[in-house]
């Protein structure tokens, strides 16, 4: 009996001391108030569009403002269209490891609410930045749209192109000869035929020069998916093609150059 007794005391006091430990402290994550901020106070001019980009704010105070200015009008952003500007919010990953962005520029149609996709990107030999996707129009569908900036990231010429179905017309890829020569391609809605293979050239300056359609056998979905420009100008497209009976197939067309 004295030995359980014993037993039990032994047993409350090493409970009693386990509770007196202190607890190990949680870590928890820093407050990003006490992270410093990444912000360049710069406001860039709005190329292209005769706006200009709202000054990026300095305060919690002021950025709040902005906040609750875009909460009460959400198309804000979407009017401030085609403005390009310094890199003003980098990860602190970025920064320890020496990464800086030299520029960042941003393309919307202006609708509102725009939407605006990039699909594909090219640089020229001056390091000129070309950019091809879809854009949005009224009253509805998207047609191409391909963006042209310098070397600073300044936008050049902005170009689009309906296709004859005025649908939904979607780059998928661009190349750019050494001449400065930009080439699309991707599908495009037809009149009768669903969609195409829908090619388009511009020279240096934006000004389209041609476009070259593919509808395939089976008269219905045909999809460019790449391209590709040879020494010599010649142009060549591949992509899935619908055949008689055999549903998709490789397709694959040369232009010359013309």
């Amino acid at each position: 009996m004295r030995s359980i007794i014993s037993v039990f005391i032994l047993t409350i006091f090493l409970f009693s001391l386990a509770l007196s430990q202190p607890k190990e402290r949680e870590t928890l994550p820093p407050n990003p108030r006490d992270l410093p901020e990444f912000f360049q106070e710069k406001t860039q001019p709005n190329m292209g569009s005769g706006h200009r980009f709202p000054e990026l704010m300095k305060s919690p105070g002021e950025r709040q403002e902005l906040l609750s200015s875009e909460k009460n009008d959400p198309f804000q952003k979407e009017r401030d269209f085609g403005y390009t500007h310094p890199a003003y919010s980098q990860s602190n990953e970025n920064l320890a490891n020496g990464i800086q962005e030299s520029w960042v520029s941003h393309y919307a149609s202006g609708l509102a609410p725009s939407f605006d996709d990039a699909i594909a990107v090219a640089i020229d030999g001056q390091g000129n930045t070309y950019v091809t996707g879809y854009s949005n129009k009224l009253p509805y569908g998207v047609d191409y749209c391909t963006v042209k900036y310098n070397s600073a990231g300044v936008e050049q010429w902005a170009v689009r192109n309906n296709g004859p179905g005025n649908s939904y017309d979607k780059a998928a890829a661009l190349a750019v000869d050494a001449a400065g020569n930009v080439y699309v391609t991707g599908y495009s809605v037809g009149t009768d035929t669903d969609s195409d293979y829908a090619t388009v050239k511009y020279n240096s300056e934006g000004v389209e020069q041609w476009v070259a359609r593919y509808n395939g056998p089976g008269n219905f979905r045909d999809k460019a998916a790449a391209l590709s420009v040879d020494m010599a100008g010649n142009v060549y497209v591949t992509g899935e093609s619908w055949g008689t009976g055999s549903n998709g197939d490789y397709a694959t067309v040369k232009y010359n150059s013309a």
